[in-house]
């Protein structure tokens, strides 16, 4: 099975387990991600929303 790594850096912000990420292309609803901290600690997260503008991701461990 192949995988596919994208890397995305353009966070508009984070409220909490949310991150939104501007101008995300070629995501899909409910896709599961890693999402690497600036500690290089890598969390799980999913994608919830997308829109033209931005995408929605709840990371969903590590947050507290």
């Amino acid at each position: 099975m192949d995988l596919i790594t994208r890397e995305f850096q353009s966070i508009r912000y984070i409220s909490g387990p949310l991150i939104f990420l501007e101008k995300v292309r070629k995501v899909s609803m409910g896709e599961m991600v890693d999402v690497m901290l600036s500690t290089g600690e890598e969390n799980r997260g999913q994608v919830l929303k997308i829109t033209e503008d931005y995408a929605v991701i709840q990371v969903l461990e590590g947050t507290s």
